[in-house]
């Protein structure tokens, strides 16, 4: 939370150059997650058709249960750990016929200090500029 006692957000971006399918396929589907976020995800195991197992880089374990909406880009993801649930949201905006945009909003969850809220920035960014590099590298062949 900020000091004034709302939540803060942080908004990351990255214009990927690749079509929206190609995009759409990799951000929506949680066993890619380790590949594409590693500043998130070390690993990832599909439960059932809804739910995952994920486990992140310091071994923190979590769930995670997609909440996508195809026609309107919407690929959340509901992560709960600890009886705490908060939802990673993702917009993805066609832009050209070979081009998209992807938005994601974070939001500070209660408790996390500001270093490691930092750190959580740097993180997102990274990963994105790697998702990014990946589809279009995969795009590109």
């Amino acid at each position: 939370m900020s000091p004034s006692g709302e939540a803060e957000t942080y908004v990351s971006s990255v214009f990927i150059e690749a079509n929206f399918d190609a995009v759409w396929e990799r951000i929506s589907d949680p066993s890619t997650f380790p590949e594409m976020y590693p500043a998130w995800t070390a690993d990832v195991q599909q439960i059932d058709d809804a739910t995952y197992r994920g486990t992140g880089p310091d071994g923190d374990e979590f769930v995670i249960r997609p909440r996508l909406n195809y026609e309107f880009g919407v690929a959340d993801f509901d992560v709960e750990a600890d009886g705490t649930v908060e939802r990673s949201r993702s917009r993805l905006f066609d832009v050209t016929d070979d081009a998209c945009q992807l938005v994601h909003l974070a939001t500070r969850w209660e408790g996390v200090d500001d270093e490691y809220w930092e750190r959580h920035k740097r993180g997102t960014d990274a990963d994105l500029d790697r998702m990014k590099r990946l589809v279009e590298a995969e795009s590109s062949n």
